[in-house]
């Protein structure tokens, strides 16, 4: 049986103690991944209803819909704008 010890480190005395900035670097990799997959969902779950908007048959299910999602895509923009260290990108998803 192997084990994993990628995320530890020794410490001064040689103790293993975890490298919890590893482990929080990974962490917001995997979530910046999650994020942009979802505002790319939001785009294409997005197409139907803005085309209905453009054809001037939107009803109001169309635009709770198109709120609905941009009021999500606003929040995981701001979201990943935090885990990138704070820098606001309005061209984000």
């Amino acid at each position: 049986m192997e084990i994993d010890l990628s995320d530890y480190i020794l410490d001064a005395s040689g103790n293993l103690i975890l490298n919890s900035d590893k482990i929080a670097q990974r962490m917001a990799a995997e979530r910046t991944e999650e994020i942009l997959r979802r505002l790319d969902e939001i785009d294409s779950e997005s197409i139907r209803p803005l085309r209905a908007v453009s054809a001037e048959t939107a009803t109001d299910e169309d635009i709770k819909k198109l709120s609905g999602l941009e009021a999500e895509a606003q929040a995981l923009r701001e979201e990943l704008a935090m885990l990138k260290g704070g820098e606001s990108d309005e061209n984000m998803g």
